[in-house]
């Protein structure tokens, strides 16, 4: 009986996480936001190197991001970017050249990265992929959500000291 303990237990926790997936309508922004599409599975971030300027008057901020990344496979030219929403992006800069993108959802962008002379190599002795990288610059410009209950719902905050002076930070 001991035995079968662990197991009735692992068999009602089992059966209680997929009522709840069932009940759940996923839509398509969950599957962008959460899933591996085509356009996230051939590369993998090594490095964000961002810089915001925030406007404390108008609360809105403008900024960049390089996105320094590895190719892991033999690549569709496409990518997709995740932004907050409602942050814009302005363009998007890869070898000092200007790069396609456009909106699908809410904070989801597609960019069509330029082709370069990277390639995928196998590594025979352990068998892992080793990586060519490539990196891109996204600008971007908006009103990013304030923290309502921060550091709990994340967001900006934008306050002021006691002698007046602005205080910014981001939780």
């Amino acid at each position: 009986m001991a035995k079968c303990f662990p197991l009735t237990i692992s068999c009602l926790l089992s059966l209680t996480l997929l009522r709840a997936q069932a009940d759940h309508n996923f839509t398509h922004a969950d599957t962008l936001r959460g899933g591996i599409t085509k356009e996230r599975a051939w590369w993998d971030v090594l490095r964000y190197d961002i810089a915001v300027k925030p406007d404390f008057e108008t609360k809105t901020i403008t900024g960049k991001n390089r996105i320094k990344y590895a190719i892991l496979r033999a690549r569709d030219t496409i990518m997709q970017i995740d932004l907050q929403y409602p942050l814009l992006i302005d363009s998007v800069i890869q070898h000092d050249r200007p790069v396609d993108f456009r909106k699908i959802d809410s904070n989801v962008w597609l960019v069509r990265t330029l082709p370069g002379k990277m390639k995928v190599a196998s590594n025979g002795a352990t068998g892992s992929i080793l990586t060519s990288a490539d990196s891109l610059t996204v600008y971007y410009h908006g009103k990013p959500r304030e923290a309502l209950n921060p550091p709990w719902d994340g967001g900006w905050i934008w306050k002021t000291d006691k002698l007046g002076r602005p205080w910014m930070s981001w939780a």
